[in-house]
């Protein structure tokens, strides 16, 4: 009996859940977003983890530059 109940209960909870999950997932689309690339970015400078300098200019060649960032302890980088 305990089982059935159990079951029971767990099937009505994930019935639940999958509904609420299907209903906000009509009612919010995805935004869509158009993002503009300059074709020429101006030269800086950054500083990495060595204290080592590197300015943008030295890269001209590279098909892409990624850039990190990191703070300790703060809620941005916890995510």
């Amino acid at each position: 009996m305990k089982r059935a109940l159990l079951a029971s209960t767990m099937a009505v909870a994930i019935a639940g859940i999958a509904t609420v999950i299907g209903v906000t997932a009509i009612a919010a689309p995805a935004p869509s977003i158009t993002v503009s690339v300059p074709e020429r970015a101006d030269n800086f400078q950054l500083t990495d983890q060595t204290r080592l300098s590197h300015e943008l200019h030295y890269f001209k060649d590279a098909k892409a530059i990624v850039l990190m960032s990191q703070i300790n302890g703060s809620d941005v980088s916890r995510k």
